[in-house]
C-alpha cells in the first residue's frame, strides 16, 4: 500500500469514527431507553406480572439478519404468600431473514408457603441450518454439507418434591 492510500484510509477511517461516535446514542440514553424496557431493577407485584425485556439484532451466516427478544416476568401467584420466593417466566424468540424462528419458554411458580412447586419448560423451532458432517475436519469440506431444518416442539413440565 502506498503512503497516499495509507494517509487517504487514516483520513476516512477517522472522520468515520469521529461520526459514527457523533451518532452513537449516550450512555444514558441506552439506560433510559432499556428502563422503560423493565431494566430499572425493580419488583412490583401489584403489576400481576412485571414484565422486562431485552430485545437484539443478530447476523450468522447460516441465518442471516434476525430479531430476537428475550422477556422475563416476575411475579407472585398470591400476594398473601411472604414465604414463597418470586416466581419467574421467561420466553426467549428470535426470528431471522432466511425464515427460521424459535421461542423458548421457562416458567417457575413457587406456591403455598414454598411448599409447592410447578416447573415447565419448553421450545418451538424451525430453523433451517447446515450439517458438516462429523469431526472436527469436516467443516473443510464445502462441498459435503447438507441443509436441513431443525424443526422441534418440545414440553417438559415437573411437579417437584419440597423437602421441608
Amino acid at each position: 500500500m502506498t503512503r497516499v492510500h495509507f494517509n487517504a484510509l487514516v483520513i476516512f477511517v477517522s472522520a468515520f469514527s469521529c461520526y459514527s461516535h457523533a451518532a452513537l446514542p449516550s450512555h444514558q440514553q441506552i439506560d433510559s431507553w432499556l428502563n422503560s424496557l423493565g431494566a430499572d431493577g425493580k419488583f412490583d407485584a401489584s403489576k400481576g406480572i412485571d414484565w422486562g425485556v431485552m430485545p437484539g439484532p443478530f447476523y450468522t451466516p447460516e441465518l442471516g439478519i434476525g430479531l430476537g427478544a428475550a422477556v422475563v416476568g416476575l411475579y407472585r401467584p398470591s400476594p398473601k404468600d411472604s414465604v414463597s420466593q418470586n416466581s419467574t417466566v421467561t420466553l426467549n424468540t428470535y426470528a431471522s431473514s432466511t425464515g427460521a424462528f424459535g421461542l423458548t419458554l421457562d416458567n417457575h411458580t413457587f406456591l403455598a408457603g414454598d411448599r409447592q412447586r410447578f416447573f415447565i419448560s419448553g421450545s418451538l423451532n424451525n430453523t433451517p441450518t447446515w450439517y458438516w458432517g462429523s469431526g472436527f475436519s469436516s467443516a473443510r469440506d464445502n462441498h459435503r454439507r447438507q441443509q436441513y431444518t431443525d424443526k422441534t416442539f418440545a414440553l417438559h413440565p415437573v411437579l417437584p418434591t419440597v423437602q421441608n
